[in-house]
């Protein structure tokens, strides 16, 4: 079946326009491009609808409806964004070399050019001038401003500073003079994350092509260079989210034995824009942070349409308008007045975004009404604008102002309507990709808010090579009373699991040293066998390396068998000589599996375990942090408790918390810092930030409990400034695994010895005055003291 006839007999083909299909169906024909779609369409990939194609969406590779009508010229080929899950990001590329020949796809080349700042810092290291001198120029150069880098010739124009120092100082006179030499020049080259191409035939026959580390091709061409030579240029996307939305949806089925997929989350819930409006926006996707959370929580949106709008509006283009935006929308005066009052024929474009410029397709609408300019002029006419080709830019001023003046625009006001235009363009989003990834946000909107659990264990099993962030989904989780358990070896899988509506349990694989390697076969055996009854069992059945139970054991995995302080009595440490019990017991497994004898089963343990006491929740802590880096046990707040209330009684001013989030000042001598859960803002100045960055660097103060001692520094935006800054953790340190072992000659004592007396190597008599008994267990590394007698000296 042909692409037309796909096309013509989809049951969506009335919801689109048949003229906007027949002109877009003919121009794939024509350049035979028919291939293209089918192919996407054969790897059941689901693209965003940006550029709104008719036949994406009538053959299903989109269920976004076009919003407008194709802008397509001719003589360019069609380029379609593909959004993967991440895990099947290289099964895709693969799939393209499979498909047309691995000498026919390559990976589109970047390079990096040096400028004012690379340029001072590099020279001046090369000519081996006073670090303090270097960084003190390369600070001055002012840092890039909406991708826009700055020259060593324009820094020394703007910077007075710096031109005075060329003047006065013989050193950094030398150090500029190299830098503007290189000022501009190829230092770098890399490859494009996502850009491929796809080319008519062997691509090493029409450009320069080089290998990369792992072996895949580079074109040694950037992305605008590739499209002159007549290759098909992909950006094949992996995109973290999708893989998130997607093991929350397994996580739901599997608990709740249903059967949902994405198509089946409604985009008109009031649960999920109650949560958005919120600012509870952690995990949603584009709506995270402090910033635009801010905006949702005064925006309050009701539909996709509204997440759109402000998705869009919170770009480095459009931002400024937002203040303006939302007073308009509260029917308060705007700072900023709206385009379409100072410009009454823009008041149609612009309606929907409440008189401001939002999306690209209005800066398109604007050159069509108001400059005459047809479809392919007024996406032209953006594209150069946003690029900031300057050449081209005069051209289109010129026909901008002509076409408007004969809309009764005068010229003075075309030049500040595109001056307006050309500030705001740069970083703005078009309205159909601003639809597509807001779908995306109301759908992990609508997770979050439906099941919380799911939510937050797919998104932690997603940031795992991130602990700050993994910290940061812990703790939101646990003040809406979702916890953290420990890993258990009969329960938890490889990754996080979820237990009920209120508990994830810690996954084997994220434990150091266990990792997929040893978790799999782990699960696997218990699937076959059945759980393990007892430490002796685990070892029996799995005889895994003796590191991998040490970090196991600290982890809490076996805490339903026994404690953690029973259970590093049973391993040898580091140094010890005598045979332990886990050594013992492999010695054991060995014996029996050379002998290809029955398997044992061991309900119970082969040599019983120590009547110990366990840990203090301290050594637990300190343990689960070593091996998992969280605290799962418990938390600093809670163990600090009668130390914080002393605290905050002794001074009135202090606040506690973890530090959630910091943030270096750009001159790199003080910091910004928020505490979880306190509401104000604080910064620690230079003298005690340099006091405090000798004790290890920035790093020390992620995810640490503090107490700041503060003095107001702008009451207006709640801001202080630390007088003194106290961390807490430093008590959360070192695992103590020594602990006597005292047994009084009671009923309890005397069973204790009883027990354990078939293990006993040595018992002897060590101190005759007060009867003391000093005992060695069999395989065992502690020894322990018993006490004859009740209170009296006099033995019984």
């Amino acid at each position: 079946m042909t692409l037309r006839q796909m096309c013509t007999e989809s049951p969506r083909f009335s919801d689109v326009s048949y003229l906007a299909f027949k002109k877009e169906i003919g121009a794939l024909e024509i350049h035979e491009m028919e291939y293209y779609f089918l192919d996407i369409l054969k790897q059941k990939i689901k693209v965003s609808n940006a550029c709104n194609s008719t036949v994406a969406y009538l053959i299903g590779i989109t269920d976004e409806l076009p919003k407008n009508s194709l802008r397509y010229k001719g003589g360019t080929i069609p380029d379609i964004d593909l959004d993967n899950q991440r895990d099947y990001r290289d099964e895709g590329k693969e799939y393209l070399k499979a498909t047309y020949g691995a000498d026919m796809v390559a990976s589109i080349g970047t390079y990096q050019l040096m400028y004012a700042k690379g340029a001072i810092r590099n020279v001046g290291r090369s000519l081996g001038k006073p670090l303090d001198l270097v960084n003190r120029m390369t600070n001055l150069v002012p840092d890039t401003v909406q991708g826009i880098n700055w020259h060593v010739d324009k820094a020394l124009e703007t910077v007075e500073e710096l031109a005075q120092m060329e003047k006065t100082d013989p050193e950094a006179r030398e150090i500029l003079k190299f830098a503007r030499k290189l000022d501009g020049v190829l230092f770098a080259r890399s490859k494009h994350a996502a850009g491929i191409v796809i080319s008519p035939r062997k691509i090493a026959e029409i450009a320069p092509v080089r290998t990369d580390d792992e072996g895949n091709a580079v074109l040694e061409f950037d992305g605008n260079e590739t499209e002159s030579l007549g290759m098909l240029k992909i950006d094949l996307l992996g995109l973290k989210t999708l893989d998130i939305i997607q093991k929350t949806i397994e996580f739901i089925n599997r608990r709740h034995n249903r059967n949902i997929t994405v198509k089946d989350i409604p985009f008109d819930d009031p649960a999920t824009y109650k949560l958005i409006a919120s600012g509870n926006l952690m995990g949603i996707f584009q709506l995270e942070g402090p910033g635009i959370s801010g905006v949702c929580r005064s925006f309050k949106p009701k539909n996709v349409l509204d997440v759109s709008m402000i998705s869009a509006v919170y770009r480095p283009g459009p931002i400024k308008f937002i203040p303006s935006l939302l007073a308009v929308k509260a029917g308060r005066d705007p700072e900023l007045e709206p385009h379409s009052k100072r410009f009454p024929v823009l008041k149609d474009i612009l309606s929907e975004t409440y008189g401001y410029f939002v999306y690209q397709e209005q800066i398109q609408k604007v050159a069509e009404v108001l400059a005459g300019f047809n479809d392919s002029e007024a996406d032209n006419f953006r594209r150069v604008i946003a690029k900031k080709k300057v050449k081209e830019m005069a051209e289109q001023m010129v026909k901008f102002a002509a076409g408007a003046k004969k809309n009764g625009v005068f010229e003075e006001e075309s030049e500040i309507l595109v001056s307006e235009i050309e500030s705001f363009s740069s970083y703005c989003f078009n309205k159909s990709h601003s639809v597509a990834y807001s779908l995306l946000s109301v759908i992990t909107a609508w997770l979050k808010a439906h099941y919380p659990a799911e939510f937050y264990a797919a998104n932690i099993i997603y940031e795992l090579s991130s602990i700050d962030k993994v910290i940061e989904f812990i703790v939101e989780a646990q003040k809406y009373g979702i916890i953290i358990q420990p890993p258990d070896v009969n329960t938890s899988r490889d990754i996080f699991t979820v237990v009920d509506d209120t508990t994830i349990r810690y996954g084997l694989s994220g434990i150091t040293e266990v990792g997929a390697s040893a978790s799999e076969p782990i699960i696997k055996e218990r699937e076959r066998n059945g759980p393990y009854k007892s430490i002796t069992d685990f070892l029996y059945r799995l005889n895994p390396k003796t590191n991998v139970v040490r970090n196991m054991i600290k982890a809490g995995c076996f805490d339903l068998m026994a404690s953690r302080a029973q259970l590093f009595y049973a391993i040898r440490h580091e140094g010890e000589t005598p045979v332990c019990y886990i050594d013992d017991l492999m010695d054991m497994v060995k014996h029996f599996k050379e002998k290809e004898w029955a398997p044992l089963s061991f309900d119970s343990e082969w040599i019983q375990l120590p009547s110990v006491g366990e840990y203090s929740t301290n050594i637990l802590m300190a343990m689960e942090k070593e091996v998992t880096h969280l605290w799962l046990t418990s938390h600093p707040i809670l163990i600090y408790q009668s130390e914080i209330a002393e605290y905050k009684s002794r001074y009135s001013d202090a606040s506690v918390g973890i530090m959630a989030e910091h943030k270096l000042f750009k001159n790199k001598n003080g910091l910004w810092f928020r505490l979880e859960g306190v509401d104000r803002k604080f910064f620690i100045f230079q003298k005690q930030f340099n006091e405090l960055q000798k004790k290890g660097g920035i790093k020390i103060y992620a995810d640490k409990l503090i107490i700041v001692h503060t003095r107001p520094f702008d009451a207006e935006q709640g801001a202080y400034a630390a007088n003194g800054i106290y961390f807490f953790e430093d008590k959360i340190k070192g695992v103590s695994e020594k602990v006597r072992w005292n047994i009084p000659l009671n009923n309890d004592g005397l069973r204790i010895l009883q027990q354990n007396k078939h293990v006993c190597s040595m018992i002897s008599k060590t101190n005759p005055l007060d009867y003391m008994l000093f005992l060695k267990f069999q395989g065992m590394r502690f020894s322990a003291t018993a006490c004859p007698g009740y209170l009296s000296k006099i033995p019984t």
